[in-house]
């Protein structure tokens, strides 16, 4: 038996103008409160716009639509409710809660409309308006908005026949979307699409009167939209449109886009639509530079391809794929631009090419366009000594090789697993990124990056003969800008977007999760990396950085790496560094200024060795600053990854929670400023501590900085610490070496610099302090050394003001040379003023015998803050540690 239930549907919907002064116009919606009482139906629907009158449109009913309540469709609307903003509905077999859908789909789906016809100049045609409602029969049903619509003017003189539109980025806007009732979110299917084909029932002779196409798209934001329309006489036009990204088009608006195309038939464009056509195209691109317009998905699957060469014209994707390459798109090319190229699954083997990437391999024109434009499948590079093109060094990208484009590229995405087999050979430098091997040269023309996302993997196995790898990231160098870029995805473990390198190569290795260099003129905003990198050993240096491997001036804002950086080594004598940031910023010429705002680490950083390495420097932020007469600024950076290192340490090497070192002693940077700063990692040392003797024989550990050569700035702010740093040694003496510097704040300041923080910078340190010497009883000191809750070792004039320590330290056979303020001062010069101490040593272990147990426990021996070991040592003099300056110090016991 039917169950015809009624209830009450108001759908009185009126478009409205309200003003815009960006790209497009929108025009408001007011949908009435009005019931009518109806009998529920559903299915395919033609609800349609009304002329236009005065400022809104109309929306009407027509005959035959349908809706569906809970899944269940409607019988069609009968012919008396066309034209009508009320309407009656029959529906069988419903219970309540009704939730109801415009057009007629399926249960907790909605309907976009993937086809549109064209109703005249000033409406849009039937059965395109998305609408969603929920409600019983008491209550009544108000039906609402899901779409919008973008009215898109046209003028010319030909006559068109259909329009193809498509989203740029891809983002689906047709089919079948799921839909939550309760809040009207909708999600794409995996049948919805990005592409909507408007026809023209009767082809439009256009005019130097405008044309207009209202399209019913989902609500939402859209920037780039891409058209492509066609004309009677076989012509056809690839237009972009743009709207202000940063302003939704909201459900029931009218965008009016006020940039309106003008038809040009182009009847030299290829328009392709088979794998025949895109092949038959790119065998005479370079000889008739005929612009090309994809206008279906393309199947390239076991299909030969050579890569495009020397073309000028442009390639249009129009947001459709082509699946299945085993070559690159274009090879060495002066291509104009780019645009809506989306290459899927490509399968692609580079054997002799010196640069390569999927879409293109080598950019040879500096006005080069290329947006909306992404590239998913693998490459593998199993090379053979190919011969270079530029300067001795292949380039290779995922999605570019090479390019001295000076244009911004921007929308980009990739998702490409590289692969370099230890069969791979090259004899050169080789670069090799999840983007684009190299952008930029030499006059000027550096690669912007703008809105691009990475989730492929690289993985390097091969050998670089005696040439250097630089790997990861974006681009390796020759960057402009990079704004809004991010690599792997941040719920993957660091898998998504990770680089694996092995011990093939011959020289050093630079890594960069982002780029490896950065010059005065880059600017770097908003940028994240969440992909591990794992680098074994090299015969050269390890350089690391969770986003940079080396700036030499510019500037990063609201930056952070996510990823974790782990480093092995097996060859002696190595050298290493590595910073949840940057990994060494050398400043390049004289006078130039870095800044880094913002810029925090979230990954752990790990060193294991079995040989003795010869240099470790590390940074949670950055690892290292010794440079020329230039000027750095540290603002609101943060490191909150560990820092652990397992291997035997040789000679100079400083480990920093903010930052291992900055400067050295003929080589300081002009101003070192850090400010509102902090680490909350812990530093975990475990390692056997052979240092030469002489200079270079040097150990300084800090919770924050490892080594502080130049004083800090007087600036209002903090430096804090409130990681833990725990060693353990396994050792001779180090009394031979220069320095072995352990201090929860900062390990070392030189005594030519002494000052520690000026009169506004406060620094604080609660991180615990811990150092151990595994099977020794004693220790001796070399010259420089001591452990501090604040510094290791203070250099003269020795100044420390404005300090809270909070700490336990813990010097297990060291009773000497350890000390809250500082384990080891240089003279008795030294002064601490307005400073807060609080905390207690641990000394050794005392037996405790359990008679009811019948064992022997061991508890710390605790010795209580006092003024006397506030320092415990002074290096220059026999003066006792009383005797050391002091000025309101306020003293806590437990």
């Amino acid at each position: 038996m039917k169950n015809l239930m009624r209830i009450f549907i108001a759908v009185v919907a009126m478009f409205a103008y309200s003003c815009a002064t960006d790209a497009t116009n929108d025009l408001g919606v007011n949908i009435a409160g009005e019931k009518t009482t109806i009998t529920l139906s559903f299915e395919e629907t033609k609800t349609q716009l009304g002329e236009l009158s005065g400022e809104t449109y109309p929306l009407y009913w027509s005959e035959g639509d349908r809706i569906s309540v809970n899944g269940i469709a409607s019988e069609p609307l009968s012919a008396e409710w066309a034209g009508k903003a009320k309407a009656e509905f029959t529906v069988n077999g419903v219970h309540a809660v009704y939730n109801i859908a415009y057009p007629a789909t399926a249960e907790n789906q909605v309907l976009f409309a993937a086809t549109q016809t064209h109703a005249n100049n000033t409406t849009f045609g039937k059965g395109v308006t998305t609408l969603y409602g929920v409600g019983s029969p008491a209550d009544g049903v108000v039906l609402q908005h899901l779409t919008g619509v973008l009215k898109i003017g046209v003028t010319g003189s030909a006559t068109l026949t259909k329009a193809v539109v498509s989203t740029a980025d891809r983002a689906p806007i047709a089919g079948a979307f799921d839909i939550d009732f309760a809040s009207g979110v909708v999600t794409p299917t995996a049948t919805a699409t990005p592409i909507i084909e408007y026809n023209f029932a009767e082809p439009v002779t256009l005019s130097s009167n405008t044309t207009y196409m209202h399209i019913a798209v989902p609500a939402g934001i859209y920037d780039e939209m891409y058209v492509t329309l066609y004309d009677n006489a076989g012509g056809a036009m690839f237009a972009t449109i743009k709207a202000d990204e940063n302003k939704p088009l909201g459900a029931g608006d009218v965008r009016l886009f006020s940039n309106k195309i003008a038809y040009t038939a182009n009847t030299a464009a290829a328009v392709i639509s088979t794998a025949d056509e895109l092949i038959a195209w790119g065998a005479s691109a370079s000889t008739t530079n005929a612009n090309a317009v994809l206008v279906a998905d393309i199947d390239m699957t076991g299909k030969s391809w050579t890569p495009v060469g020397t073309f000028t014209g442009s390639f249009f994707g129009n947001g459709f794929a082509i699946k299945g390459l085993t070559a690159p798109l274009f090879g060495i090319s002066n291509v104009k631009e780019i645009k809506g190229v989306h290459l899927v699954d490509v399968d692609i083997t580079i054997t002799s090419n010196p640069d390569a990437g999927a879409l293109i391999c080598d950019i040879t024109n500096k006005d080069t366009e290329i947006s909306h434009c992404s590239a998913t499948g693998k490459m593998t590079l199993n090379l053979s000594s190919p011969t270079a093109n530029h300067n001795n060094f292949c380039y290779y990208g995922a999605l570019i090789g090479y390019t001295i484009t000076g244009k911004e590229l921007h929308d980009l995405y990739t998702n490409v697993e590289i692969v370099v087999p230890a069969t791979s050979v090259t004899k050169n430098n080789m670069y090799i990124t999840h983007l684009a091997g190299r952008g930029g040269a030499a006059d000027g023309n550096y690669i912007s990056l703008r809105d691009v996302v990475c989730h492929g993997t690289i993985n390097h196995n091969g050998s670089t003969g005696s040439g250097s790898l630089y790997v990861g990231g974006l681009s390796t160098a020759g960057v402009a800008s990079l704004v809004n870029c991010v690599v792997g995805k941040p719920d993957s473990d660091g898998t998504s977007g990770s680089t694996t390198v092995g011990s093939g190569h011959g020289k050093n290795t630079y890594f960069g999760g982002l780029s490896t260099f950065l010059n005065t003129y880059t600017t770097v905003s908003n940028c994240h990396n969440y992909g591990n990198v794992t680098v074994g050993s090299s015969a050269g240096a390890i350089y690391v950085g969770g986003l940079i491997h080396s700036t030499r001036g510019g500037s990063m804002t609201d930056c952070s790496n996510h990823g974790k950086i782990t480093i092995t080594s097996k060859r002696p004598s190595a050298t290493y560094y590595a910073g949840g940031v940057v990994s060494s910023d050398d400043g390049g010429a004289n006078n130039q200024v870095n800044t880094y705002t913002r810029c925090n680490n979230y990954g752990d950083i790990e060193y294991t060795s079995n040989v003795e390495a010869k240099v470790y420097n590390i940074g949670g932020v950055l690892a290292r600053r010794e440079t020329r007469n230039n000027t750095i600024t540290l603002d609101d950076c943060h490191n909150y990854g560990n820092i652990t290192l397992r291997g035997a340490i040789l000679e100079n090497s400083h480990i920093g929670g903010i930052v291992g070192i900055v400067g050295t002693a003929g080589n300081t940077p002009k101003a070192f400023t850090i400010k509102n700063c902090s680490n909350h990692g812990n530093i975990n040392i475990e390692s056997k501590l052979n240092l030469v003797s002489g200079t270079n024989g040097t150990l300084r550990i800090g919770g924050a900085i490892g080594t502080l050569v130049h004083s800090l700035q007087d600036v209002t702010g903090y430096v804090k610490n409130e990681g833990n740093v725990t060693c353990k040694f396994d050792n001779g003496s180090a009394a031979d070496s220069e320095s072995l510097c352990i201090g929860g704040l900062v390990g070392y300041t030189p005594p030519t610099t002494g000052l520690l923080n000026p009169n506004n910078l406060k620094i604080y340190n609660s991180g615990n302090v811990k150092v151990e010497f595994l099977n020794k009883t004693t220790f001796t000191y070399p010259e420089k050394g001591g452990i501090g809750g604040l510094v290791g070792f203070i250099g003269a004039p020795g100044a420390v003001k404005n300090a809270i320590c909070n700490c336990e330290i813990e010097a297990i056979g060291l009773d000497s040379r350890t000390g809250f303020i500082t384990g080891s001062a240089y003279d008795a010069t030294t002064s601490v003023t307005n400073c807060q101490v609080a905390g207690c040593f641990i000394t050794g272990y005392k037996e405790v015998i359990d008679e009811q147990a019948d064992e022997v426990n061991y508890i710390p021996i605790k010795l209580l803050l006092t003024s006397a070991n506030l320092h415990d040592y002074i290096y220059s003099s026999a003066v006792t540690a009383e005797q050391v300056a002091t000025d309101n110090i306020t003293l806590y016991t437990e």
